[in-house]
């Protein structure tokens, strides 16, 4: 969920969740059908009392509600972050024009400018 609401993907709805069976058990398969989008809304809540805004912010105060411990919660965040910084290297190396980059900077700002998080103590 943080990752959809970086890239802005209002497409996340159940049928778009897959898992794979790995070595006896079931992990969350790789993501697919993503689909950055300048509306308004998740087609999905991240948690009951949680706005469907695309808002990183608020998924991740969200942790308890998906069983998380606030250190494991900024983690995640902070791997997405991490990951999300070689997002203009990988526009370069895919020599996206800059036509196309700008329609993707504007679809997903916050995959390119992660918001500050001050609200949310990493303890």
């Amino acid at each position: 969920m943080l990752f959809n609401a970086f890239i802005h993907n209002t497409d996340d709805h159940l049928r778009n969740h897959g898992f794979r069976r790995i070595d006896g058990g079931w992990r969350l398969a790789p993501a697919f059908d993503l689909v950055p989008c300048n509306k308004p809304a998740h087609v999905i809540a991240p948690a009951p009392g949680i706005a469907a805004t695309p808002d990183p912010r608020a998924i991740l105060e969200s942790y308890s509600a998906f069983g998380l411990e606030r250190k494991k919660a900024w983690e995640t965040y902070s791997e997405i972050v991490d990951g999300l910084a070689a997002l203009p290297l990988l526009l370069d190396r895919h020599e996206v024009s800059p036509t196309d980059r700008a329609t993707v900077t504007g679809l997903m700002p916050l995959a390119f400018a992660p918001p500050a998080t001050g609200s949310v103590s990493r303890r």
